[in-house]
């Protein structure tokens, strides 16, 4: 009976298990007894409890301290942001210093690049160019320094980047060209604005404003334009002038100019003829005559400086070729028959004529007084009136006044014209130097092709097709012929100059190089003069030329076809050989013959080509006039064959 009683009790004591606290105990007695009972039971149990046991009683909870309290740390992120900022600052103070570094070298780099090596003089020795073609590089303000080249020292430093500045952007051909409306004015130095409405048009005749012709807006050319007026503007400053020079005591008792103004003032007058337009080429017109009646003024008088007097008689008379062209391209502009068009071509004649009759007359000792060029003129009676250049109303006369010979028929010659045919067969023998000789030639073919196409007047009869000034022309174009056959003469056979070319793969000694161009410049005029020579012939024996004027022609046309092929093979040949000697020999740029020689050679290479193109027209159509209706010839040509 006790074993299921025992049972049932364990059965309930493992159901539900009382929880008595030792204060219970205490206040009930009672209890104590069968708790004790059933205790080792309990105790013998494994306890499946999961959680802790729960407290008897609460505690208070006393208050944390502050410092006892977690608190956030913003002190190692904001560190860390304040090292990546401060490296990329770094970064870009070094990436910063870097790029200065860089473009500043580049850009002094640049500088010495065209101070030393563009502008700089060829190491070729004087001696080694016997017909003086270094003596026909362009000038950047040094050419006439000891160094013979680059930049004059005396402009500053603002001045002399300003000229190389000029030379890059004249030269790089990186600007993007538009032909456009010319503008009213230029941008110059004391240059006066012409009044304008608003889109810039000039408050004038619709005759004034078709007459301002178009010009090029290429951005690299008028660029170098503000780039030469800026180092004009400095050396002015520095006292490096041509009108007010700071060695005007030195200029006054032993003459001459200041050459680096010279060469600053021609080749801002270059570059505005490039960029064209009516306006430009007036102010090109006044720079160059700025240069002739300095260069006129103060003459070198040291028997010491006899190469600088060369010079000046040579900057004479391209001053003086260069306005005249200057003069008959503002006259084109014009309307056939305006006072302007007449008075611009007069004004050219008077430039052509002033420039090289002076040139020639002082070097043979002639006396430039009329009646004594009176004398010279075959048949003359010395009645005549002529200008003198060098009188005191020379240049008056060749700028305003008419001259007589736009009143010439084809009888006769001017005055001033007769006199320049009667100096140029003693030209070869005047003591003047290769370099003269060449630009006195220049001068003759650019003015016999402005007489040959001068018209004042408009054409309104058939027998007015032909310009008043082809007799002119024709007699100019005569004496330079014999002139031209002079001076080639002189130079290394055609034949030889060829075979230079082809004989060796090795380079010419600059010598021989400059005796071989010599040959070709002399080729390529008398081959140009012959061609003009024989179209005039054809023309002024229209409408029915006789067929000994059609075979004489032709002759003349197809010789100097085969004389300008020549130099064009010659040339490209030579020029072939410069370039090859640039890997041929290890020379990294270009060799010091090439510098001296190259650009020349291309030049008379061009001009040749033109020479054989205008030919081989005129030779097609002359060929096709046998037995049919002979009709008036003249056909209008290019002007300027060279410098």
């Amino acid at each position: 009976m006790l074993a299921p009683s025992l049972a049932r009790a364990r059965t309930r004591t493992r159901r539900s298990q009382l929880v008595v606290l030792p204060h219970t105990l205490a206040s009930h007695p009672a209890l104590a007894q069968p708790l004790a009972l059933a205790r080792p039971y309990a105790a013998a149990r494994t306890p499946h409890f999961t959680t802790p046991d729960q407290p008897l009683h609460s505690t208070p909870r006393h208050p944390t301290s502050p410092t006892a309290l977690s608190q956030d740390d913003y002190a190692p992120p904001v560190l860390s942001i304040g090292l990546t900022f401060r490296r990329v600052f770094r970064y870009a103070v070094f990436a910063s210093v870097g790029i200065v570094l860089t473009v500043a070298t580049g850009y002094a780099g640049t500088h010495a690049w065209i101070e030393w090596s563009q502008l700089g003089r060829p190491k070729v020795a004087r001696e080694d160019d016997p017909d003086e073609w270094l003596d026909e590089r362009e000038g950047w303000s040094g050419l006439h320094t000891t160094r013979g080249g680059g930049t004059d020292p005396r402009l500053g430093v603002k001045a002399r980047i300003a000229v190389r500045a000029a030379y890059f952007a004249q030269t790089s051909g990186t600007g993007n060209a538009a032909v456009m409306p010319a503008e009213t004015h230029v941008s110059s130095p004391g240059a006066a604005a012409g009044t304008t409405r608003p889109g810039g048009r000039v408050i004038s005749s619709e005759d004034e404003l078709a007459s301002l012709g178009s010009q090029v807006n290429d951005s690299s050319w008028l660029e170098a334009e503000q780039y030469l007026v800026t180092a004009l503007s400095l050396a002015h400053v520095k006292g490096i002038s041509l009108v007010e020079s700071l060695e005007w005591e030195k200029h006054v008792e032993q003459g001459g100019v200041d050459r680096a103004a010279v060469e600053l003032e021609e080749r801002l007058a270059g570059i505005r003829e490039l960029i064209g337009g009516r306006p430009r080429l007036e102010a090109a017109r006044d720079g160059w005559e700025k240069i002739y009646y300095a260069l006129s003024s103060s003459p070198t008088s040291d028997p010491a400086r006899r190469d600088e007097h060369g010079w000046e008689v040579r900057e004479k008379v391209k001053a003086s070729r260069k306005m005249a062209e200057v003069s008959a391209r503002i006259a084109e502009l014009w309307r056939e028959g305006s006072d302007e068009r007449r008075a611009e071509n007069r004004r050219a004649e008077g430039w052509f004529v002033g420039g090289l009759v002076p040139a020639l007359a002082v070097s043979e000792g002639q006396s430039l007084k009329g009646e004594a060029l009176d004398k010279l003129v075959p048949g003359g009676d010395g009645n005549g009136k002529s200008a003198s250049p060098k009188s005191s109303w020379f240049a008056f006369w060749s700028r305003r006044q008419p001259t007589s010979s736009s009143t010439s028929s084809a009888a006769g010659l001017s005055p001033e014209l007769a006199h320049l045919v009667a100096l140029i067969p003693s030209a070869p023998a005047a003591p003047l130097s290769p370099a003269t000789h060449r630009s006195i030639l220049s001068s003759l073919i650019s003015l016999e092709t402005f007489l040959a196409r001068r018209r004042d007047d408009p054409t309104s009869t058939a027998s007015s097709r032909l310009p008043p000034t082809l007799p002119a022309a024709q007699a100019i174009q005569s004496a330079a012929l014999d002139y031209a056959r002079t001076l080639l003469e002189r130079c290394d056979p055609l034949p030889s100059v060829v075979h230079l070319t082809s004989s060796s793969p090795s380079l010419p000694p600059p010598a021989s190089l400059s005796r071989a161009l010599s040959t070709l410049f002399y080729t390529t005029r008398l081959a140009a003069l012959q061609t003009h020579n024989a179209e005039c012939t054809l023309a002024l024996s229209s409408p029915r030329p006789s067929s000994l004027a059609l075979s004489s022609s032709l002759s003349s046309i197809r010789e100097a076809i085969t004389s300008a092929q020549m130099v064009v093979d010659a040339s490209a040949a030579l020029e072939a050989r410069l370039e090859t000697a640039r890997t041929m020999f290890g020379v990294g740029g270009e060799s010091e013959e090439e510098k001296a020689f190259g650009a020349c050679l291309k030049r008379v290479r061009r001009d040749a080509e033109r020479v054989v193109k205008i030919a081989e027209g005129l030779d097609e159509v002359v060929s096709g006039m046998g037995g049919r209706k002979k009709k008036g010839l003249y056909f209008g040509r290019e002007t300027g064959y060279g410098t």
